[in-house]
Order: structure tokens, then sequence, then C-alpha cells
């Protein structure tokens, strides 16, 4: 049974943040000069580097490609050690019954990594790959399952084998008829190529695109922090956290330390700063827009739900609300969905008129 699902803690950032709260209300509907002095966003000088692909590129590529090709040894003999990449079957049992979420078949486990609750790894250590087993363990009190905290459980376990190292097929002919559309060496260079300066142009343009905001926020001066805005955004962070808390049933300080390692006063610190970074950046790119005349017209909202749909996956409106209960404007947030359209316009934008010639 896992100990705890990772969970990332980013509070905004670029600035859509599926699931967080909205209001209908439109948000900087007012004169933002008595919060916020706008730097230099206009001359800043900015350039790109000249972009060219190397055949250390393309082996970096191939080697990418060879290693999400390769397949690992299964090895079914030998001893359980610290380290090992195992696949194994478990069935826990609590007074002779099995209980929710304590069974799994085909489970990867690597020993020593802490993915499992005390003494369930180190119970599998020293153990036959291919042998059957019971363990016995405790849940640990601070469990996030009401019923399972300080729970004395048996696990029988059975080792199916340990990954061996992998092995890398060979780069030839064959690999390229067999893993791809094509069927020479000579056209899936040439893809790759194309592939590989399509990458190293967004992560330039992607440079410069950070490079420019940055020298814009960092020249910019915050004169007060307009409370509404910035209570919406702590809103919308609590809102995002709380409903993982009650997803894993758990009460919200138990789970700030247990998937956090924070406390509650630490936690409304760091919400806190976030939120004034976020709000400072979303002032700057609002007066931006309007200085500059830059909006999001009916035809780019609709075009940008469309975009942001299928980037999650799904072909329709229809399709999302169905796998959701509802729809994904009201999921994401209208004001979301409106300011990450707009800075991707203003980005845009700010990187035209600052490129140099």
């Amino acid at each position: 049974m896992n100990k705890k699902m990772w969970i990332p803690l980013v509070i905004l950032g670029v600035i859509l943040s599926l699931g967080a709260c909205s209001s209908d209300e439109d948000i900087y509907d007012y004169d933002l000069s008595e919060y916020i002095t706008v730097g230099q966003y206009k001359g800043l000088d900015s350039s790109y580097e000249k972009i060219e692909v190397t055949q250390e590129d393309l082996d970096v590529a191939i080697g990418g490609i060879l290693a999400a090709a390769a397949k690992a040894d299964k090895i079914t003999s030998g001893i359980a050690k610290d380290g090992d990449k195992l696949n194994i079957d478990y069935a826990g049992t609590l007074d002779g019954k099995a209980f929710d979420g304590g069974s799994a078949k085909a489970q990867a486990l690597t020993l020593g990594s802490g993915s499992m609750i005390p003494g369930f790894e180190e119970g599998i250590i020293g153990k036959a790959i291919g042998s059957t087993f019971t363990i016995d363990v405790t849940f640990p009190e601070e469990y996030h399952a009401e019923e399972l905290k300080g729970a004395k459980a048996q696990f029988e376990i059975t080792i199916n084998y340990k990954e061996g190292d992998p092995i890398l097929p060979e780069f030839n002919e064959d690999f390229v008829k067999n893993n791809s559309q094509y069927t020479s060496m000579e056209e899936y260079m040439k893809d790759l190529e194309k592939n590989v300066l399509e990458g190293k142009e967004g992560q330039e343009k992607a440079r410069v695109q950070t490079e420019i905001w940055t020298k814009v926020i960092e020249s910019s001066e915050v004169i007060k922090y307009p409370a509404a805005e910035l209570k919406r955004k702590k809103d919308q962070n609590y809102d995002y956290y709380s409903s993982y808390a009650s997803y894993y049933e758990m009460e919200f300080p138990v789970f700030l330390t247990t998937y956090l390692n924070m406390t509650e006063e630490e936690f409304e610190d760091y919400v806190h700063q976030q939120s004034e970074v976020v709000c400072k950046q979303e002032m700057v790119l609002y007066t931006i827009a309007r200085n500059e005349g830059i909006e999001i017209s009916k035809d780019e909202y609709n075009e940008g739900l469309k975009d942001m749909l299928e980037k999650e996956g799904f072909s329709s409106m229809d399709e999302f609300e169905a796998a959701y209960g509802e729809s994904f404007e009201k999921f994401a947030g209208k004001e979301n969905i409106i300011i990450t359209l707009l800075l991707e316009k203003v980005m845009a934008w700010l990187v035209d008129v600052n490129i140099a010639s």
C-alpha cells in the first residue's frame, strides 16, 4: 500500500490552475496606476541566439529514443536487496479480512524508496525472488485513512521478478522500420533533425520570453496590493489544496504535514508570498495589455478553449463534461483562462517589440 502520492507545491506561476475557484466578476477592472508602477517594457534589446542542430544533438536524441525502446531483463532468481526494482503482487488483510486498497497485481516497487508504509519494503529485503511469503506491518498513526491508523495488518507478497539492466536495441535500419513510419535511415534522420530543430527553437523562444518578462517584472514596483485580488489568489490556493485533503479524507493540518511538510502557519506564509508574486505579475500583465490595446476576442477565447482541451487530452467540450461532470470553463475558471490567453498574446507582443533587428 502506497504511503503517499507526490503532490507538486505550485501556486499559479503561469497562470492556469485547473480546478481553482473562480468568480464571475471581472478582475482588475479598475485603474491600476495607484497599485503598481510598471517598468520599461519596450526597447529591452533582447535577441535570439542562432540555432543549429549538431551531431551531438542528434546523438542525444537517438540515445533517448533507444532508451525508451529498451527492455529490461526479468530476473527470476536470487535474493531481493535494497535498491532492487521489483515487480510484486500483494494482498493485505486486517484480522483475516481484505480491505480497500490493500491489494495489487504486477506492482512496480524499488526497495528503499520509502514509497510504501514502514516495514513493508524492509520485509521484502532478503527474500528469494520468485517466492511467496507473509509479513506483519503496522500502519502509521498519521496514515490518511482513518480506519487504518495504527492498524496491524498482514500482507501476502509474491516477488514476480527483479528488473535487470535495460538492454538497448541497436540503432539501424531494422530498428527504424520496426519503430517508425519510415522505411529508410535517410528519411528517418531527416525527420529527426527537423524535430530536434523545432525543439531547440521552442526552447530558445521560451528563453527569450522568460528573459523579457523577468526584466519587466523586476523593473516594476508594487505601490500596494489590491485586497480583493490578493484574497482571490489566496482563496484559489486554499481551495486547491483543500480539495486534495478531502480526496485523501484527511484533516487539512494533517494533509499539510504529511504531503507538503508544512505547518499551517508555514503554509499560510507561503501562500501569502506566492499570492503577492502572482498578483504583481497579473497587474503588470493587465497594465501592458491596456496600454497597448491588447485584448482577447471572442473567437480567440473559443479557439484558446479548444487548444487547452486538446492539451488536456479531450477532443470536445462534451467529452470533458462527461468525464468531470461540469464544463471545462467552469472547472478551470473563466478568469484563469482569460489570464492565460492574455499572457500568451502579451508575451508574443513583447517579443516582437523587443527583439533586436
